[in-house]
Parts: C-alpha cells; structure tokens; sequence
C-alpha cells in the first residue's frame, strides 16, 4: 500500500500532472480503481467457491493463498489505473462535470487501445471466469443430486426386494 501512495505522491506534485487535476486523480482512486478491485474480488470468490466444492483438498486452512489473492487483486487494479497517468490514453472530467473518468471519447489509437484493454481484461475476462466458475459447481451440484437421487432409489429398490422375499417366505412357511 506504502508503494501506491508514493507513486500516486510522486505523480501528483512531482511530475507534469498539475495540482489542477488533483480532483480529477482523487476521484479516479475513489471510484475506478476499488471498481475493478471489487470486480476481481468476486472473481476470486467465483473461483475460490468453484475449487472448494470441486477439488478435494486434503490440507487444513492456509491464510497465505487467499492473502496473496487479495493482494493480487489490489496489484491487477493498479497496473490498470495507473497507465493513462503515465501517457497511454487519459483520465478526463465526464459529461456532468462532476467526475472524472477514463477519456472515452478521445479518438486516438493509444485511447482505444486502452478502452479495449480496460473492458477485455477489467470486465470481460472477469466476467468469463465467474460464469465459467459458477456454471462448474452448478454442474456439480446438480450431479451429487442425481447421484443422491440414484442412491435413495437403489436403496429403496433393494428394501422392496427384501421385503417382498421375506413376505413370500414367511407365507410358505405357514
């Protein structure tokens, strides 16, 4: 965290960006940047629940994995708010003046190819992941109730059977 705000120190009142856009960098930490941080959050909870319920894990609970998921999380929203402060493409105030947000409508090769890479790997691929995780342990789960189903049938196939056999024998016995 110590790194974020330096470099965030550094860009605002040691580099080209003006103390005019300081607004401008605020609202971006507050809204775009914990955005994607909660994007892939639930992204790691999808997978998190996907590998519980699906892989057999023999081990007890282990802190680091889902520390390291965090902070990776916090890491992959970073390499993606900090590039238009660097010069690929550019944050700007949105229509009602009232924040400011990724420059959509710039129409330069450097901000398109930002806007496809924000949506492909801050929306899209997140989102493929989560559908792909849940679809999984809907799949699992819908086939441990078919296996319990087959079971309780089985069982009660097997009772019936015995307990036509025991009445036909005792009947013969009489």
């Amino acid at each position: 965290m110590f790194w974020f705000w330096l470099i965030f120190w550094q860009l605002c009142f040691e580099s080209t960006v003006l103390l005019s856009e300081l607004p401008t960098l605020t609202s971006l930490l507050l809204c775009l940047f914990p955005g994607i941080v909660s994007l892939i959050s639930l992204v790691i909870l999808s997978y998190d629940r996907y590998s519980t319920l699906t892989v057999y894990n023999k081990r007890g609970p282990d802190y680091r994995k889902p520390l390291l998921a965090v902070g990776g999380a916090w890491l992959y929203s970073l390499f993606w708010t900090v590039p238009p402060l660097l010069g690929w493409s550019s944050y700007g105030i949105e229509g009602a003046g009232t924040s400011c947000s990724v420059s959509w409508t710039v129409k330069t090769s450097q901000s398109h190819a930002y806007i496809i890479c924000l949506f492909t790997f801050c929306l899209g691929l997140p989102i493929l992941v989560m559908l792909y995780c849940y679809s999984r342990l809907l799949w699992a789960v819908k086939q441990v109730g078919r296996h319990q189903r087959l079971t309780v049938y089985v069982i009660f196939l097997s009772e019936g059977k015995t307990t036509h056999t025991s009445n036909r024998s005792s009947s013969n016995k009489i």
